[in-house]
């Protein structure tokens, strides 16, 4: 007998619900059977709102979706078939996917790409929901070949899927399709079926609800509809319209009795307001509200316009907290966000400042989880044959054995000394590979990691079948007592009170146990590759997902438009109403898009919808979650999103014209009613941050000032706020006699140490000041390859020195042999060998070597275009054993500072009339020009200041006159040739590539002793040249006096330079970190702080005087977002670039985001360091900009006057 059928129709908020809410306790009392259908999301939701309605448990009721009434019924009729959840078909698809790689042809490329197969697999079930089979997307006609090959490949794939499958597994969507035949045989036969999943009703579901009408006693189906037929909004009704439509038509051909039920009276709306925003939100045209008391609009409906996300979210805490202080409960509000990823580290970061209880209704994939990236790590490394980065990934988890330091410790090691491969896991010392000194627990760490990775490879290689795979996996995370530490953990989280973290990580383990069940299912004992395998694995782990329950009662619920369930809620707040996201606009960029959709269609092929439909189905999605609010409605947006302005949804404008007299406010027009003094704070600090923006007064700060001035624990945050805000802009200094004790009275160096200091006077401080350096690692950089020809040079020069050699008689063959027996030995001492490492570094050694004979061969035909030649080669001088002593320049305060240096290669000419005549020429690997405008700044003054010591030295040798001649780069880089031209053109266009860019001594004697070619064009000088127009040489020339006052300059240049350092003004803002320096110095004795330490290991300085500090994750949870390096900006300042460090906003973000942090100073320990101070700030420190100084004392002025004077400090 066909079943009762009741449609329940009406619009949302009419009550459709509680309707059959009713139903349902009448059937828990007379001890009927029923079963309530929603979707899979909101289980959880019903069953707790349903118990409340009935007043007790729930007997005679299931609630479940149409999944979980599939798997019931599947168990009930019998099922021998293993069941495939959605992760297990979209490994089994990539799988797939793998093995057909080479039948593809639209794919063939993008195939191997992530996501490529979950992108099949979506395909796969709505084709599977619309009744498409491979045979329908290969028999379409007049198709375009693209779209044709397209078609071709997913029939191909969803065929083998069905194949693979069939009469073995049946995953979600085969479970729901079996259900036309199996409910007939299962316990749904003569109950009342209750369905209120409106989104739902698709093609597939209609097909079941059509069994459920010859076998139920009733179905019952709501239905969001305007009963009139007639509402000015009732296109976005449509969709629910045409299911109703056809399961009307569907009724009445089974001829079951049907009833359709009305819901018209205001039920679910407190407030005239909110019923007529139901009614007009989307209506064409609309009704302007008139309300009968003045103030219902504006204590219904709020539209709040805040400067960025995290002022928005502020407020939205405050409309809260007030919304509690008058008797609402925090489980009778909830938040809906338009963007859940941009907004959710912020909300919890200022709940949980505002002591907001709340309820974050998302799933976090498990693939950024540490386990994820453990058994990644370990199946590279038994794949790829233990590489470095992949073995450092598994221990960096912090999921081994070793601690926080262990790993630092052997990080650094493996780095060091280049360990891969088989010296990553071999048993044997190191010591024995290399002829250094070991630490043996450094050691022992690696064995310590090395052993059950090794052990896991060898069990991976027992047998090629999955079986043995799984297994092998399964017994390393036993070895290593994952379980136990993570069960471990999640206690500690407990007793932290972070219970929703507590029981989030629960589900880790039992989700990766899941997934190998799921592998077990698929692969079982079939012969798979390593790397497809790991493929598989990489593509499972990304498929997981895992999410909670409310942990408590009374919260805040938290989600977006798409994912959040609540029944109703008193008060309901949107954030993120800006354009694109509420509604929010799906782009059209699937594999199969709108137009492919369209041609589809067109070839009789019954689609699903296109992009463009599911945009319009976005209005019906936000119609249903306003309509969940019965007191009052709040939306927000952001006039800023990042750095970017953002437009507020076109929804604003709208309900702006529709509520004229809406409550509207902004960030800057909140009063405070925050209960917590972070919350205050937090407010304080925000008002000061837009009053000196916008030049304006706000009262309420006056006596959030007064009130923290009166609490002593906010003394020093009150300090920091006003550093921040009304600092004066003058640099920080630590003072000329702390500078004096951390770097001495009497100084040496070299002039590129002076160099730095005026590139980044930071980088000087950390770099000469605390002797950071960067951590070595064994790897071949610029630097590096510049050494080995530098001293290929000197070691060529020099042989033809020792040997008196006549440099015209020297030949290319000549060098060629010379070089052969050079470089060799060179190549197996350079950088601990590591140019025989590889065959791509001995190809970079051949590479290296060619270029050094090419440019050899230049160099000597330079020598021999002048009287010019060699005196000297890398010359030494400054230190007790040097040939030469240092260029000693007298600072103030007595300081003295001694340069010292190497310089490449000096050349000398002797004059007819006995005056001699030096060059000195600074190789580099990189091209470089004389420029004064550099110089005048500091930032190139090491060339004219060797020559100035070089100069002074030579004086004294000799009793002849002795002069500087010239100053020069010599670039000795990569030269090629132009195509297409002559041998000997290629020859001399080389020849030029090498000529040398400086500053020369504007004599024609001199000039031609350079270059016999002068006054015709120069092989041997750039930028130098004979003009017959004017009769004279012009480019970068100077007479006598200015090639003295050159030298001259650069070392008053130094000496400025060097007096700026020892007061150490740093032109950045960061004031704290240079007292916490301080701090530390004077408290240690002379002899303590030359040998502190102050190396750590996240820092490293790159040679561009760029900072990096780095955060190192070590907790057992983290996110994808955590891993994070945060890198300081330069701020370009003339011709100059000084560093500003943003060390607040790092260490706030590391806070903010619950990270297990290694900070690179550890500055609580080393410095004593007020910290969480900073931290607690973090609401303005990322607004933190350099600000004028009358501008920041007006405003302090205006503040401080209007205020109570701030109590004296103890």
């Amino acid at each position: 007998m066909p079943a009762k059928v009741n449609f329940i129709i009406g619009r949302a908020g009419t009550g459709k619900t509680h309707s059959i809410y009713s139903h349902i306790a009448h059937n828990e009392k007379a001890a009927k059977r029923s079963v309530l259908i929603v979707p899979d999301r909101a289980t959880f939701e019903t069953e707790r709102s349903l118990s409340e309605y009935i007043g007790g448990g729930i007997l005679y009721t299931s609630v479940l979706s149409f999944t979980t009434l599939a798997r019931r019924v599947l168990t009930e009729t019998g099922n021998r078939k293993t069941f495939l959840s959605s992760q297990g078909r979209q490994m089994l698809v990539r799988r797939i996917v793998d093995e057909a790689s080479s039948e593809l042809t639209a794919f063939s490329r993008v195939s191997k790409h992530r996501g490529f197969s979950k992108e099949c697999d979506e395909i796969i079930l709505k084709c599977k929901r619309f009744s498409i089979t491979p045979d329908d997307l290969l028999s379409a006609d007049n198709l375009p070949a693209r779209l044709r090959e397209k078609l071709s490949d997913f029939a191909l794939i969803y065929r083998k899927t069905n194949e693979y499958t069939e009469g073995r597994y049946i995953d979600g969507e085969d479970l729901v399709n079996s259900l036309t035949e199996r409910l007939p045989r299962s316990s749904a036969v003569g109950t009342d079926v209750f369905i209120d999943a409106p989104d739902m009703l698709n093609s597939q579901i209609i097909g079941i609800i059509k069994v459920l009408f010859s076998v139920a006693a009733s179905v019952t189906i709501t239905f969001r509809i305007d009963i009139t037929g007639s509402a000015p909004d009732r296109r976005i009704f449509e969709s629910d319209f045409d299911a109703y439509r056809k399961l009307t038509a569907i009724a009445g051909e089974m001829k079951c009795e049907t009833n359709v039920i009305r819901m018209q009276d205001k039920m679910l709306h407190q407030t005239g307001a909110l019923l007529h925003i139901e009614k007009n939100l989307f209506a064409f045209p609309y009704r302007i509200f008139t309300e009968s008391y003045p103030d219902e609009t504006a204590n219904s409906i709020e539209i709040h316009s805040a400067s960025d996300r995290r002022q928005e979210v502020r407020a939205a805490a405050e409309a809260i907290r007030n919304a509690v202080k008058v008797g609402m409960r925090f489980r009778d509000i909830a938040v809906v966000l338009g963007d859940p990823d941009g907004y959710s580290t912020t909300i919890r970061r200022i709940f949980d400042a505002y002591s907001i209880p709340y309820f974050m209704d998302s799933k976090r994939p498990i693939s950024s989880h540490p386990i994820s990236e453990l058994l990644l790590a370990a199946l590279r490394c038994a794949e790829k044959n233990f590489r470095s980065e992949d073995f450092i990934r598994v221990f960096k988890t912090g999921l081994t054995t070793l601690s926080n330091d262990e790993c630092d410790r052997l990080e650094n090691h493996i780095l060091k000394f280049g360990l891969n491969g088989s010296r990553l896991y071999d048993d044997a010392p190191l010591s024995e590979f290399l002829n250094v000194e070991i630490d043996e627990s450094i050691e022992e760490s690696r064995r310590t990691v090395a052993k059950p990775l090794v052990e896991l490879k060898a069990e991976l290689s027992t047998g090629k079948d999955a079986r043995t795979r799984i297994k092998a996996l399964f017994n390393y995370l036993t070895k290593l007592g994952i379980a136990e530490k993570l069960q471990q953990y999640c206690e500690e989280l407990a007793e932290a009170g972070q219970l929703d973290s507590a029981v989030e990580n629960r589900q880790i383990y039992d989700t990766i146990i899941e997934m190998f069940n799921q592998l077990f299912a698929i692969l079982d004992d079939e012969v798979i590759s390593l790397s497809k395998f790991s493929s598989i694995i990489e593509e499972g782990l990304m498929s997981y997902s895992i999410g909670i329950i409310p942990t408590t009662l009374d919260q805040v619920i938290i989600g977006d438009m798409d994912k959040i369930h609540v029944s109703k809620c008193r008060f309901l707040l949107i954030l993120g109403m800006n354009e694109g996201l509420v509604p929010k606009a799906k782009a059209d960029n699937a594999i199969l898009n709108d137009s492919d959709l369209l041609r589809m269609k067109n070839a009789g092929i019954t689609v699903w919808d296109s992009t463009k439909s599911m945009n319009g189905s976005e209005n019906l999605r936000v119609y249903s979650v306003i309509a969940k609010a019965t007191d009052m409605l709040r939306f927000s947006y952001s006039n800023e999103i990042g750095s970017t302005a953002a437009a507020p949804s076109g929804m604003i404008s709208r309900l702006r014209r529709i509520f004229p007299n809406a409550k509207q406010t902004s960030t800057a027009s909140l009063n405070h009613a925050g209960e917590t003094d972070a919350a205050a704070f937090a407010e304080l600090a925000s008002g000061i941050r837009n009053m000196i923006d916008s030049g304006e007064i706000n009262e309420s700060l006056n006596s959030l000032y007064s009130h923290f001035s009166g609490s002593e624990s906010y003394f020093s945050r009150l300090d920091m706020l006003d550093k921040m805000f009304f600092n004066d802009n003058s640099p920080a200094a630590l003072g000329s006699e702390t500078s004096m004790r951390l770097y001495g009275r009497q100084l040496m160096g070299t002039a590129t140490r002076l160099e730095t200091f005026n590139q980044c006077p930071f980088r000087y401080l950390i770099q000469f000041g605390m002797r950071l350096k960067e951590r070595p690692q064994r790897t071949e950089k610029a630097n590096d390859r510049g050494s080995f020809i530098h001293e290929a040079f000197d070691k060529l020069i020099k042989e033809y020195l020792n040997s008196n050699c006549d440099f015209t008689t020297i030949s290319a063959a000549d060098i060629h042999e010379k070089l052969e027996r050079i470089l060799p030995p060179m190549m197996i001492e350079h950088n601990n060998g590591i140019l025989l490492d590889s065959a791509r570094m001995r190809a970079e050694f051949q590479r290296i070597a060619e270029l050094i004979e090419t440019a050899a061969l230049a160099v000597v035909k330079q020598i021999n275009a002048g009287k010019f030649r060699p005196f000297a080669s890398e010359v030494n001088f400054g230190h007790d054993n040097d040939a030469y002593p240092p260029l000693r320049i007298q600072a103030e305060n007595g300081v003295t500072y001694s340069i010292t240096g190497i310089a490449d290669r000096v050349d000398k000419y002797v004059s007819p009339s006995n005056e001699e005549f030096i060059r000195i020429i600074d190789y580099k690997t990189y091209g470089q020009t004389f420029d004064y405008t550099e110089l005048a700044n500091g930032l190139r003054i090491q060339l004219p200041l060797y020559a100035s010591a070089m100069q002074n030295a030579m004086r004294k040798e000799t009793n002849n006159p002795l002069f500087t001649a010239g100053m020069y780069y010599l670039h000795i880089g990569d030269a090629q040739a132009s195509e297409g031209i002559s041998e000997d053109k290629a020859e001399n266009e080389i020849q030029r590539s090498f000529r040398m860019n400086g500053l020369t001594l504007n004599d024609e004697n001199i000039l031609e002793a350079m270059d016999s070619a002068f006054p015709g064009s120069s092989d041997v000088l750039y930028g130098v040249r004979y003009s017959k127009k004017d009769g004279m040489f012009k480019g970068s020339l100077a007479d006598e006096d200015e090639m003295e006052e050159t030298l001259e300059f650069a070392k008053k240049i130094a000496k400025e330079r060097l007096n700026k350092a020892r007061n150490e003004r740093l032109d950045f803002l960061w004031n704290d970190f240079l007292g916490a320096v301080e701090k530390v110095i004077n408290m240690l004795s002379d002899e303590e702080l030359a040998a502190t330490d102050w190396i750590t290991i996240f820092y490293e300085i790159k040679k561009n005087g760029r900072a990096i500090y780095r955060s190192k994750m070590a907790g057992i949870c983290c996110t994808e977002d955590e891993r994070i390096e945060y890198e300081s900006e330069d701020i370009n300042l003339g011709s100059k670039k000084l560093l500003e460090v943003p060390f607040r906003d790092f260490r706030n973000k590391a806070k903010q985001d619950n990270y297990f942090l290694t900070s690179w100073f550890e500055i609580e320990k080393l410095f004593e360091y007020d910290g969480p101070e900073i931290i607690e700030l973090s609401f303005c420190i990322d607004q933190m900009v350099e600000i004028e100084t009358k501008k920041s004392a007006d405003a302090k002025y205006k503040l401080i006057s209007e205020i109570n004077a701030k109590p004296e400090k103890n």
